[in-house]
């Protein structure tokens, strides 16, 4: 692959290595549970595709939400280094000592971060204050780490929020409150009141000189494309093969369409609102099947500079990679924008939209130079089509599972998918995008 030193950089704190010992992070928790990847059968028949797969994270801890990885991945970390118990690393510094301090074992684990908080608490000492910004679900994320960890979680939200989402926060012990101001605001507004009182920030979105915790929010993520490509690969989970067999039969009583795939994906719909997610799941994805691929494909000197100079990450025949589409909101493409202009570009406004999730205004710059060069088309999402999405989602065909997604989850992608596939007028985009009976 030749990718520029930004993504290469970047994809080093996504190795197998350090995905793996994420996962085992989470591994490690007794209430942590694989969640089901879904196979739609009947969907991808109608839609003319070879298949359809959805990560079902609406298992994820009893909280419905995938962001609850990131959350409590990156409030761990981040107080074991305002603790002390861990040097903090600064990741837009590449030097090799640096990058050594991100791998696997500098992981502080919840029950070593949990046991210094409540020895604080033992003796008296003032307890630590996370507080964070929030327009989806990383506020209950921060709010869920904070409550099992023994901290003050303070969660900010934008104008506009609905009450139930508050309300969500605040039964995981967070202290909600709505702004009047946009996603982007509120982010501002919770930087200064964590600048004015010594309040640890956890922010899932990165900017100059604040790119640590961004980056562990990110590799937190980084559990969930793990568990979907160890479908395809079993040798890569940390897991034990007897407790890789339990948790298989414990997903298989949740969800009978639970399966090992026996392909590739072919392509990935990732959302994206600052990016963060979007970064994870494409750093994951590319280490992890280069990596495969390398092992497997002994290619010549001739046939690596065809590989390198004609293909690219087009993924024809000589490469292992998926086609990767990133969503974004009509009303908040800053990503797209950013790639159809060439130059950083911030959407600004009330960013009104039902995919509260992904209105977000300015992306993030840790792996925003990864989204550029490795994604392969960016699409601006209607409120319309992901209103289809949910329905589609909510009622599928025939012995299809159904799942209830959210207005930023995989409603968006299958919303897509379904005009797409279903549009004459789109009919261009379909065969751009090599979308067909092949495809999965």
């Amino acid at each position: 692959f030749r990718l520029s030193p930004a993504t290469s950089s970047l994809l080093t704190y996504f190795n197998k290595d350090v995905t793996e010992s994420v996962l085992s992070f989470f591994t490690s928790l007794d209430f942590y549970q694989e969640t089901p990847l879904i196979k739609l059968d009947a969907l991808a028949a109608h839609f003319d595709l070879g298949a359809i797969s959805i990560k079902d994270e609406s298992h994820r801890f009893n909280e419905r939400a995938f962001k609850i990885t990131g959350g409590l991945f990156s409030v761990t970390q981040a107080l074991a280094r305002h603790l002390g118990l861990r040097e903090k690393i600064d990741f837009s510094q590449q030097s090799e000592k640096q990058q050594d301090s991100a791998l696997p074992n500098n992981w502080a684990s919840v029950t070593e971060v949990k046991t210094a908080i409540q020895s604080l608490a033992d003796s008296g000492n003032e307890l630590p204050t996370v507080i964070t910004a929030t327009d989806g679900n990383h506020g209950r994320g921060v709010a869920f780490a904070c409550q099992l960890l023994g901290v003050t979680a303070i969660v900010l939200l934008p104008v506009g929020t609905a009450i139930q989402r508050v309300k969500l926060i605040e039964g995981l012990g967070g202290d909600a409150s709505v702004t009047t101001v946009n996603y982007d605001d509120t982010v501002e507004q919770a930087a200064r009141i964590a600048g004015e009182n010594n309040y640890l920030l956890v922010q899932d979105t990165a900017w100059h000189g604040y790119t640590e915790i961004p980056m562990f929010i990110m590799q937190g993520y980084s559990c969930i494309s793990r568990e979907v490509l160890n479908r395809f690969y079993s040798s890569y989970s940390p897991l034990p093969q007897q407790q890789q067999q339990q948790q298989q039969q414990q997903l298989q009583q949740k969800c009978n369409h639970h399966y090992h795939p026996t392909q590739f994906p072919t392509h990935v719909f990732v959302q994206c609102g600052v990016g963060s997610f979007a970064t994870s799941v494409l750093a994951t994805f590319i280490n992890v099947l280069k990596e495969e691929y390398n092992a497997k494909m002994k290619i010549n000197k001739k046939e690596e500079k065809s590989y390198n100079d004609d293909c690219k990450h087009t993924f024809s025949s000589c490469s292992p990679l998926p086609i990767f589409i990133l969503l974004e909101s009509s009303a908040a493409d800053c990503i797209r924008q950013t790639a159809v202009n060439k130059i950083l570009t911030i959407v600004k406004g009330n960013l009104t939209t039902m995919q509260a999730g992904l209105a977000c205004g300015v992306p993030t710059t840790c792996g925003l130079d990864l989204l550029l060069e490795m994604a392969d088309a960016f699409i601006s999402v209607s409120d319309e089509v992901v209103g289809d999405g949910i329905r589609i989602t909510a009622n599928n065909l025939a012995k299809d599972t159904k799942i209830e997604s959210g207005e930023s989850g995989a409603a968006v992608g299958i919303g897509v998918l379904s005009r797409i596939m279903m549009k004459p007028l789109l009919e261009d985009l379909r065969i751009s995008l090599k979308l067909g009976k092949e495809s999965h």
